[in-house]
């Protein structure tokens, strides 16, 4: 994997254009790093295969992070420009990346064009919820694959709407009104 990330690392620094990467690069990625530090956990710390094994690992997430800074700064660039964006190039995190950006993108078009007509309100919508619990709760995993509590009767949360009608719904939360 190591070869993989610098080979990736090099193309991306190399050339102005946005580089294709597996769609499961970060996933790989992020497990090699923990099977580094699991082989790390097993060595002893005076070992040259610990000094090799750490270096590894340090180095890698230099690259890892360099080239993740790289190619955001990238799709930010294509995304601010307006220019069309090859999706096959992109990674499954950075296809939520962009559909965040797109989702950012259209509030900040109806801001817009809300300041230049002669409209007088703004409806945003809204893509969470503020919640009270009313009961305790265990933690739950959000449409958004966080996880979400647990949660005490009385507590107060900020959760996807789609998870926040349902537990209201359920009668386990009201929903909390802000002026």
């Amino acid at each position: 994997m190591y070869e993989e990330l610098y080979k990736a690392w090099k193309e991306e620094k190399d050339n102005p254009k946005l580089q294709a990467l597996p769609k499961d690069f970060y996933e790989r990625l992020h497990n090699y790093f923990s099977r580094l530090n699991l082989e790390l956990s097993s060595k002893d710390i005076n070992s040259i295969q610990y000094t090799f094994l750490k270096k590894e690992l340090e180095v890698g997430k230099k690259l890892a992070l360099n080239l993740l800074d790289k190619r955001l700064i990238k799709i930010l660039t294509l995304f601010i420009e307006d220019k069309d964006i090859d999706f096959n190039l992109l990674t499954n995190e950075e296809k939520a990346l962009y559909k965040s950006l797109s989702d950012l993108k259209d509030v900040y078009k109806k801001i817009k064009t809300y300041i230049l007509s002669e409209n007088t309100s703004l409806s945003i919508p809204k893509k969470r919820i503020l919640l009270r619990f009313i009961s305790n709760t265990p933690a739950i995993i959000g449409v958004d694959l966080r996880s979400y509590g647990p949660f005490k009767a009385e507590d107060i949360a900020n959760l996807p709407i789609e998870n926040a009608k349902v537990l209201i719904k359920q009668g386990i939360a009201i929903e909390v009104e802000v002026e």
